[in-house]
């Protein structure tokens, strides 16, 4: 496993945009990884979903209704259907027709700002959107860059165990499939 130098920084801190700069910013937008990239953080944190048709999009819920103008669960809609929504207009006025973005769009944004390590979260805890996300990082030369966080302890072993990849996860009351102790869940978590 390659371990990128910004994580063995010897401040105690590092500095992640969660969603983007979401308090400021309608959350996992464009603009909002832009505006955390500008303010100087260290990793970006975004959350992957899986729309109808197979695309890999940067949304937190897995349906759309509280961040736009739409309703229904993201895997009910294409990639056409999901660009078409106003991803800004809930937060203020101001940022009526910022898009969900797909992840690609992400990779591209990120791929410019090499310093930046990323906090990859499997919302849709499918070995699909694993494998996708894996495969678009591995295209942007993004992979030494990531940790990847799930709430399905069986995805973050999936991580570890066939991709040999860097895991987070969460107290195991919060998770499924968690597995209690020593070769359990923990066992295959760089970071709780």
């Amino acid at each position: 496993m390659y371990i990128h130098p910004n994580m063995l920084r010897k401040q105690n801190r590092l500095v992640a945009g969660h969603r983007g700069m979401k308090s400021c910013y309608p959350e996992n937008t464009l603009l909002s990884f832009e505006k955390a990239i500008e303010l100087g953080v260290d990793m970006l944190e975004m959350d992957l979903n899986v729309s109808k048709d197979g695309e890999l999009v940067v949304m937190h819920d897995l349906i759309v209704d509280r961040t736009t103008d739409g309703t229904g669960a993201i895997r009910s809609l294409t990639l056409n259907e999901l660009k078409r929504l106003n991803a800004g207009v809930k937060m203020a006025p101001e940022f009526t027709g910022l898009q969900i973005p797909t992840f690609d769009e992400f990779c591209q944004l990120v791929g410019q700002h090499p310093h930046l390590l990323l906090n990859v979260e499997i919302k849709d805890k499918t070995e699909e959107c694993t494998k996708k996300a894996i495969r678009t990082l591995n295209r942007y030369n993004l992979i030494p860059m990531c940790v990847f966080t799930c709430f399905d302890a069986d995805i973050l072993r999936l991580i570890y165990q066939k991709y040999d990849l860097p895991t987070q996860g969460f107290p195991g009351f919060k998770m499924q499939h968690f597995e209690y102790g020593l070769k359990g869940t923990l066992s295959y978590m760089s970071a709780v």
